[in-house]
C-alpha cells in the first residue's frame, strides 16, 4: 500500500485511516461541482491494470493480475462500471477493505 502522511510529514500506518484517505481521494476525484459522479474511465481502468507487475501473489479473492489482464475489454469495462458504481453508493465491497490497494 502506498505511504500516507499527515500534513506535518508524519507517516499513517493505520490501514484503516489509509483506506479513508483513499475514499475521500477517489470521492473528490469523481465528483464534479453539481454533485455528479463521473464514470471510471475504461482508459483509467486499462492504465491500472497495465501497471500491475505479473507473478505477485493473489488477494483474498484469489485473483492473480494475470487473470485481469487476460481478460481483455470485458474485465476492463465491468472493472470500470462496478468502480463507478461504488463511487456513486460511497461505498466499496468489504473484500476490498482487506486486500493490498496500490493507489496510483
Amino acid at each position: 500500500m502506498k505511504e500516507e502522511h499527515e500534513e506535518d510529514g508524519t507517516i499513517i500506518n493505520d490501514k484503516d485511516i489509509v483506506i479513508k484517505r483513499a475514499e475521500e481521494f477517489y470521492q473528490d476525484l469523481y465528483e464534479h461541482e453539481e454533485g455528479d459522479i463521473l464514470d471510471v474511465g475504461v482508459d483509467e481502468v486499462d492504465a491500472a491494470l497495465k501497471s500491475i507487475k505479473n507473478g505477485k501473489s493473489f488477494g483474498p479473492d484469489e485473483i492473480v493480475a494475470e487473470m485481469l489482464k487476460c481478460g481483455g475489454d470485458t474485465v476492463i469495462q465491468t472493472l470500470a462500471n462496478l468502480s463507478t458504481k461504488c463511487l456513486r453508493a460511497n461505498t466499496i465491497p468489504s473484500i476490498w477493505k482487506s486486500a493490498n490497494v496500490i493507489l496510483h
